[in-house]
């Protein structure tokens, strides 16, 4: 799910009913050219889901794409960033770094349905886990180093790898990544259906978000971190500052100093030594999700803000 699809939900309901006059139309991706005229003939395009941007995150995940895709993504995104009256995005940071008009830009965070990941009881044996799709430059093999330290004071530590293959290059990748690792077992590398994520992520005493250094890293808070908080388990991330904040700021866990692996797993010693306060940080990060970052929570605040506009 995204904000705008949890905003469609409560705009179904009796608070709809105040519009009178041509229908307003919101879309959670990206219109192409054919979609916008009928939008343009029976409506008014009126709020759009820019929680995404194609050439950052290529660029941050060293994805190349030719020049017929990008002229064709470039015009798709200049078409519904200058037709839709309003644009939901994910950070004012996000919102500046792309251009957006801030005057148009309605702020919606990223989320989770914490009715499906839950909690799972406590592991006995020490963990740290990770989930994300299977590519290089996410931090894979900073994390392993890193773990691969913490067991030097923690010997028992296991780390779960929970990584999608999401094309041939990805799963190249996760072959490659699962060869390099044969020799050591306390290394897992699985799947999981996001119906079972909160069982899959309450093996972990741990979850660890090691995402690189990248203008794009920086300005967003990926949906993964809301996942981790709904599984009631503390946080180590980076220092990518839209996600720092929200750790720090719930005391959902801990920011390492630095991108390295020896900064990475300072942060992670420290809880996995420390059981008790690994604990009051996983509840704290549980109860951020559900009071403020579950999509139901997120889709009635976005509502309120849109209505409010429109009204």
């Amino acid at each position: 799910m995204d904000p705008l699809s949890a905003t469609l939900r409560e705009l179904s309901g009796p608070r709809w009913q105040v519009w009178r006059g041509r229908p307003m139309v919101a879309s959670t991706e990206f219109l192409f050219e054919k979609q916008f005229g009928a939008v343009r003939r029976l409506g008014e395009a009126a709020v759009v889901d820019v929680h995404d941007d194609a050439f950052l995150q290529n660029d941050a995940l060293g994805v190349d794409m030719s020049p017929d895709q990008a002229d064709a993504i470039k015009a798709r995104m200049r078409l519904n960033r200058d037709g839709f009256r309003w644009l939901v995005a994910p950070s004012a940071a996000f919102a500046d770094l792309v251009g957006l008009d801030p005057a148009r830009v309605v702020v919606a965070s990223n989320g989770s349905d914490t009715a499906t990941v839950r909690p799972a009881p406590w592991p006995e044996v020490p963990a740290v886990a990770f989930i994300s799709g299977a590519a290089p430059r996410r931090g894979i093999e900073e994390l392993v180093e890193a773990v691969r330290l913490a067991r030097r004071r923690v010997p028992d530590t296991r780390l779960h790898l929970w990584l999608a293959a999401t094309g041939d290059d990805s799963k190249a990748y996760l072959d490659a990544l699962t060869a390099s690792v044969a020799n050591e077992p306390w290394i897992e590398i699985g799947q999981t259906p996001y119906g079972d994520l909160g069982t899959a992520l309450g093996r972990a005493t741990v979850i660890c978000i090691p995402t690189p250094a990248h203008a794009y890293w920086d300005s967003v808070a990926p949906v993964k971190l809301f996942d981790c908080l709904a599984a009631g388990r503390p946080i180590v991330t980076t220092p990518r500052p839209e996600t720092a904040a929200i750790v720090r700021d719930r005391e959902a866990g801990l920011v390492a100093g630095g991108d390295d692996a020896e900064a990475l797993s300072a942060p992670l010693i420290e809880l996995l030594e420390n059981a008790e306060r690994a604990q009051a940080m996983g509840a704290n990060a549980r109860a951020a999700a559900e009071r403020v970052y579950d999509w139901r929570v997120i889709g009635e605040r976005l509502a309120d803000q849109l209505l409010a506009r429109i009204g």
